[in-house]
């Protein structure tokens, strides 16, 4: 039975579930329980949101190339 609770709490967190939901989800006392414990399945989350803002400096891509405008699917996220 453990063995499945962690394996939901995994999947969960690895496909972007609020940590906070999968906290009260699985029973720990605090989100910083639960990212303890699991926290190190949302490292490529992290990276797929900072692409998404523009990389690390959260400028689209186009912009910190110097082009004036970004291209339209950069702006509707």
């Amino acid at each position: 039975m453990h063995g499945l609770r962690h394996t939901a709490a995994s999947v969960w967190l690895g496909s972007g579930a609020d940590p906070k939901v999968v906290q009260r989800i699985v029973g720990h006392a605090s989100a910083a329980m639960t990212m303890d414990l699991y926290g190190h399945l949302i490292d490529q989350n992290l990276w797929d949101a900072a692409k998404k803002l523009g990389g690390t400096t959260g400028a689209p891509k186009a912009i910190e190339a110097g082009n004036d405008e970004p291209p339209a699917s950069e702006i509707d996220l």
